[in-house]
């Protein structure tokens, strides 16, 4: 996006002085952004995707759906947070909602931490979502901080803690996911090809990004297996979003 067109944007969503303002701060890479209706500064790391991510956030407003109007949002897993703006974002939006964020890269989870601190209805989990409890590495360690790939770990590497949905809910006694989204970079394969039995029936609105070109057969997973339940399908962007029917 231009700079102009950025600046438009800014300024349309947040009004012109506000806009304007905010539109600065990105623009000389400031660290600290404070962001209006916001309580506290949202951290951005200079140099970085974190702006791009900013904007595709809080800007374009890619989490906001449709879908969601007119239902409780209590519970909400975050699976692959990245440096936690999204979460920051639902706690805005779903003040009564508690807030799992799950980020592998040590980077990002500092500045997850930094970003979601004064939230106490976030919390945070340095691990890889997975199909199975495993020890996981990231394949392509230099890549953009938000795309960020999982493999299993081979041997006796050290890796990430992979851990599954279950697992989340079963540590903050989630008994249904009121919305999960999902943006981990091609593990949606492994996630949706086993062990979602359990969790996937509980979850009302499921908001994911799948990345065939990533993960060969990662949306073909994620069809099949939603396929089981009465999910209706919608799509924002390059979210697609799942509506559990029977909920």
């Amino acid at each position: 996006m231009s700079r102009f067109k950025q600046l438009i944007r800014l300024a349309s969503r947040y009004g012109s002085i506000s806009g304007a303002r905010l539109f600065y701060q990105i623009s000389v890479g400031k660290e600290a952004v404070k962001v209006p209706g916001l309580l506290h500064p949202i951290y951005l790391r200079p140099g970085t995707t974190d702006a791009s991510v900013f904007t595709k956030i809080f800007v374009h407003e890619e989490y906001k759906f449709k879908q969601a109007d007119g239902k409780v949002i209590k519970t909400i897993i975050d699976a692959g947070a990245n440096i936690g703006l999204a979460a920051v974002y639902f706690a805005m939006t779903y003040p009564q909602a508690t807030i799992v964020c799950v980020e592998p890269d040590a980077e990002n989870f500092n500045q997850l931490k930094k970003n979601t601190a004064p939230y106490k209805n976030i919390k945070a989990i340095q691990a890889g979502v997975w199909n199975t409890a495993t020890s996981l590495s990231i394949a392509n360690p230099s890549a953009a901080s938000w795309s960020f790939e999982l493999r299993e770990a081979e041997g006796s590497s050290l890796g990430v803690e992979g851990i599954t949905i279950d697992m989340i809910r079963e540590k903050f006694d989630f008994a249904t996911i009121d919305m999960a989204k999902i943006d981990i970079e091609g593990s949606e394969k492994e996630l949706f090809e086993s062990g979602y039995e359990s969790w996937l029936p509980r979850t009302k609105l499921l908001i994911i990004e799948v990345h065939d070109w990533k993960r060969k057969g990662s949306s073909k997973a994620v069809f099949s297996a939603l396929g089981r339940y009465n999910f209706s399908f919608g799509k924002k962007g390059e979210n697609l979003i799942f509506t559990n029917e029977d909920m």
